[in-house]
């Protein structure tokens, strides 16, 4: 139980940054943001016994470096894609719930080099709907308080670009 509750204090510094992503308006802000707390949650992850979701946090971490410095290519999104899928296929033993952040992860790095700041939210939003599930039934309660709220501040954050 020690685990989970250090676990969980580790998760929550992770999400503070998950919900300041919402509440950030320019995609480069957002992936420098995310990726800090890519790190924290991988930890977390790890240490409740989330292997995928610890995989998924590393290479999004290094797809966002990518992102950052050019467009991710077809060819590039779909080599990201086949190495989560892989890493999936080898290390998963939790079934359906591991797949889940590799899917939300996936259909993030498809979407991911849009120009539009709303659409992006929009992704946001639907793949942080697969790690509620996933938080929660791994014990990581600070991560799924979180990911509710990352919900709400990125319909927040469309509502703020709109009004521009």
């Amino acid at each position: 139980m020690k685990i989970v509750i250090i676990a969980n204090v580790i998760s929550l510094i992770g999400s503070l940054m998950m919900v300041g992503t919402g509440l950030i308006k320019r995609k480069r802000n957002v992936l420098i943001v995310q990726s800090a707390q890519f790190v924290v949650m991988g930890v977390s992850n790890l240490m409740l016994g989330g292997i995928t979701g610890c995989i998924t946090n590393a290479l999004s971490l290094i797809r966002n470096f990518v992102t950052m410095r050019s467009r991710l290519t077809m060819l590039v999104k779909l080599v990201f894609i086949a190495i989560w899928v892989g890493m999936c296929l080898i290390v998963n033993r939790q079934g359906l719930l591991g797949w889940l952040p590799v899917i939300s992860a996936c259909v993030y790095t498809w979407f991911l080099d849009t120009d539009s700041d709303v659409f992006l939210k929009i992704i946001i939003i639907l793949t942080t709907i697969e790690w509620v599930f996933y938080d929660f039934i791994l014990m990581n309660y600070s991560a799924f308080a979180f990911d509710i709220l990352t919900l709400i501040a990125n319909g927040v954050g469309i509502v703020r670009i709109k009004r521009q």
